[in-house]
């Protein structure tokens, strides 16, 4: 568990008429979680980069806070609705790792409104596979939500927050809930299946998504590496990091066939060629 501080920004309107925060401030304990907070941050940067709708997210020079922007808040300052999928599964705090990314996209299904439905699936499907390029192994249902401004109106999946490699400090962590009744990081395949049987997507926004996602966590990885260059008591974290999201490409990398890894490494001139 991370210290979390809310503030209100000074610079708030005056038309404002909540008197709640608009920011959350986060803070960690180096001995226990070194670098959490940058971890928290280039994870955040991967989802934004891959295009997923993020929380906005500020690192301090130092990299010892992390300042979140609320996204639960309307421009005139009123809060919006905001559900996580605990409440939706009639669950206390405690079941956050219960069931499934399966049962959290058929929940979206059931709860998004109609015009709302396609858009959120697609989202969480960028979610979860983010999440699993990064090995993020705290994605539970807590931090998976439902956002609305009125229950009659409009009800969509809330941006992405809470976003960590949990395996830059549990090596041998897992995800927080089952996909495809298995707790481990899933390679393609396996995502293209849960994408396809469901979150209901075509194959080719199944294969936009994870190209996006791919695309994102590299771009995250080139800005680790200039900060590590840029601070060298990073460097180490940094390092690991960028091995962690390396690992995860790996995995969203197209599967190469026996028949075709044969056709590019064994075949030889065609017929007329020297």
């Amino acid at each position: 568990m991370q210290p979390k501080v809310l503030l209100r920004a000074t610079e708030v309107p005056e038309r404002v008429t909540t008197r709640g925060a608009t920011h959350i401030v986060k803070s960690f304990d180096p001995r226990e979680r070194p670098e959490l907070a940058a971890n928290e941050y280039y994870c955040m940067r991967a989802a934004h980069l891959a295009g997923i709708p993020t929380a906005r997210v500020m690192l301090s020079a130092n990299r010892r806070i992390l300042v979140v922007e609320r996204f639960d808040l309307t421009s005139d300052g009123m809060y919006l609705g905001l559900e996580d999928f605990c409440v939706l599964n009639g669950l206390r705090s405690h079941g956050r790792y219960e069931g499934s990314y399966e049962l959290v996209a058929k929940r979206i299904g059931q709860f998004a409104t109609p015009g709302q439905r396609r858009e959120s699936l697609q989202e969480f499907f960028r979610m979860v596979t983010l999440s699993c390029a990064v090995e993020n192994g705290d994605a539970h249902l807590k931090n998976f939500s439902m956002i609305y401004e009125n229950p009659e109106g409009t009800v969509r999946l809330a941006p992405a927050y809470d976003v960590v490699s949990t395996t830059a400090y549990q090596p041998r962590d897992v995800l927080a809930l089952t996909l495809n009744e298995s707790k481990s990081f899933p390679d393609r395949e396996t995502l293209v299946s849960f994408g396809r049987t469901a979150c209901g997507l075509a194959p080719r926004d199944i294969t936009v998504a994870i190209e996006a996602v791919s695309r994102g966590v590299t771009a995250a990885i080139a800005e680790i590496g200039e900060a590590r260059r840029e601070s060298k008591d990073f460097a180490a974290a940094g390092e690991k990091l960028e091995t962690i999201f390396e690992r995860g490409l790996r995995r969203l990398a197209p599967l190469i066939s026996k028949k075709t890894r044969a056709g590019v490494h064994g075949a030889g001139p065609r017929r007329g060629q020297r």
